[in-house]
């Protein structure tokens, strides 16, 4: 089964579980490999077994591979926790393994706490991790690294992790601003508009007014 990504990677059995394991191709010609060549599975959990296991954190796994270790931290985490695999447009290596799964490979691919992240310039991923915080109500995060995985692409993952710690703090602090300031805002407008809202027609009162005829509604903010 060929991988579909731009890279040069081949799927081989491993040589006692008879399970895949990939080989990927530089463009000097030197090869190696993304998992263990005898057994993925096991050498994932030795990968993630000092991973802390805590509630509601996001992991950042940068590196997809095949998922072995994906698979695992899935197991090992709470499930109040949610995985973010991150990776590059260039060398999206989940994608391949989401075109091609087969039932069983799907149902762990389509896990409501695992999310993937694909982008094409590493600069900009301390905003959308912000906003998957936010988003998912997360305390705090935790990265793990699958550093074969990583050397598809070494400029890319190398930029992450200098960027993700060194901006993701101000990028988080900085989202939730804009949220306070938001709901701050809807709060002024409720208030503002109680006086008017609360002796107002209820809307059932508008059912079929107007029936059989056009009908503009004007609305200046997301309340339409």
């Amino acid at each position: 089964m060929p991988v579909q990504t731009r890279l040069s990677i081949s799927l081989i059995n491993t040589k006692t579980k008879g399970i895949p394991t990939a080989v990927f191709r530089r463009a000097d010609g030197r090869e190696f490999l993304l998992h263990s060549r005898f057994d993925p599975v096991e050498e994932a959990r030795f990968l993630v077994k000092d991973v802390p296991c805590r509630e509601r954190t996001m992991y950042l796994v940068l590196g997809f591979g095949l998922g072995y270790h994906i698979q695992e931290l899935l197991q090992r985490t709470p499930r109040s926790s949610h995985l973010i695999v991150m990776e590059p447009e260039s060398a999206c290596l989940s994608r391949g393994l989401l075109e091609n799964a087969d039932n069983r490979t799907r149902a762990w691919l389509h896990n409501s706490r695992l999310n993937f992240l694909t982008l094409h310039d590493p600069k900009v991923a301390p905003v959308y991790l912000a906003d998957r915080q936010v988003r998912l109500r997360l305390l705090s995060l935790e990265m793990v690294v699958h550093i074969p995985s990583t050397l598809t692409a070494e400029s890319f993952y190398r930029a992450l992790r200098t960027e993700i710690p060194q901006t993701f703090p101000t990028s988080f602090q900085s989202h939730l601003s804009s949220i306070d300031q938001m709901l701050e805002n809807d709060l002024r407008n409720f208030w503002a508009n109680l006086p008017h809202s609360w002796n107002a027609a209820p809307i059932k009162s508008l059912l079929g007014r107007w029936s059989g005829r056009p009908l503009i509604i004007a609305s200046p903010g997301p309340s339409l």
